[in-house]
């Protein structure tokens, strides 16, 4: 149709939903006393589940701006 406007709103949206997953992460993160955990207890596992979190969220981006940007750069209907 020509409407390259929406391959890059596709994009955006991709990289914003993305980004809340590692907000969400840090958010729950930040729950969570100092020090290291011991290991063990549910409270230790969902400590590193939200390092993870951020961690997966953040490689996401990574991935969807990899492929957003040669069709930023270069023109997707040429």
């Amino acid at each position: 149709t020509g409407h390259v406007y929406v391959l890059y709103l596709i994009d955006v949206v991709a990289i914003v939903i993305a980004l809340s997953g590692f907000f969400l992460a840090l958010k729950n993160f930040r729950r969570f006393p100092e020090g290291e955990p011991t290991g063990g207890k549910p409270h230790d596992r969902a400590h590193f589940q939200s390092i993870l979190g951020m961690i997966f969220s953040l490689a996401f981006v990574v991935v969807n701006l990899a492929i957003a940007l040669p069709r930023w750069i270069m023109s997707p209907c040429s």
